[in-house]
């Protein structure tokens, strides 16, 4: 057999182990040496198949969910970085004037405060991504995991600046945490390196909600 691993996978050895079925052989991959990030990942390959049993990508914790909405893009006008929780109509409207001269979403699904609340992250001014989605999102007894999705690409030797964000409707329980985290792996087609990008929770002033979100300022162009 034969599997096509990508670049992050540098060191291969074999390794005996067990599992339901008694004891076997193994193909053990781990990356390079001198990788910072995921250097402690593993993942085993069945000697005799080429099967997967031990992935360096396990789910967390809680039951896996679909967020409500899901709007993105690769515009704002919002310059810096930024992450809110918006629990309000109010300050729904004010979040996507201050973001956007006309936005193109919302029509289709107008957020229930009452039961739902409005996670919204922007990266401002970057390079190459074309927006931010959700890769998965959990959720347990103690807290909403959302692991992010940024959609980059590779081009030229100047690259293209963007300001790319993303807009998801959760559901919404009080006190419950939200945290987020992203993706750091730099190959292509190797395992998620899922690291910690920040958690919040909704502000008990309403009023404190756009605290964090910078003032708009048209997209400059080269």
């Amino acid at each position: 057999w034969a599997k096509g691993v990508g670049a992050f996978w540098r060191r291969v050895t074999f390794v005996e182990t067990s599992r339901a079925g008694g004891r076997f052989w193994a193909v053990e991959l781990r990356p390079g040496p001198d990788e910072t990030e995921g250097k402690d990942l593993v993942q085993r390959h069945d000697l005799r198949t080429g099967e997967i049993f031990a992935s360096a990508d396990e789910e967390p914790a809680g039951a896996r969910f679909k967020p409500i909405k899901i709007w993105s893009g690769a515009q704002s006008r919002v310059p810096r970085r930024f992450v809110a929780l918006i629990s309000t109509p109010e300050n729904w409207d004010q979040l996507r004037g201050r973001m956007f001269d006309e936005p193109e979403f919302g029509k289709d699904h107008k957020p229930d405060f009452s039961k739902e609340l409005v996670l919204v992250v922007s990266d401002g001014e970057t390079w190459n991504c074309r927006r931010i989605g959700v890769n998965s999102a959990y959720r347990d007894d103690k807290r909403i995991l959302i692991r992010l999705s940024h959609h980059t690409f590779q081009s030229g030797r100047d690259g293209e600046r963007l300001r790319p964000w993303g807009i998801f409707v959760l559901p919404r329980k009080d006190g419950e945490i939200i945290h987020l985290e992203r993706n750091v792996q730099r190959y292509i087609g190797g395992p998620p390196i899922w690291k910690d990008a920040g958690k919040l929770e909704r502000a008990k002033d309403p009023a404190k909600e756009l605290d964090s979100v910078p003032e708009p300022d048209p997209l400059k162009k080269d």
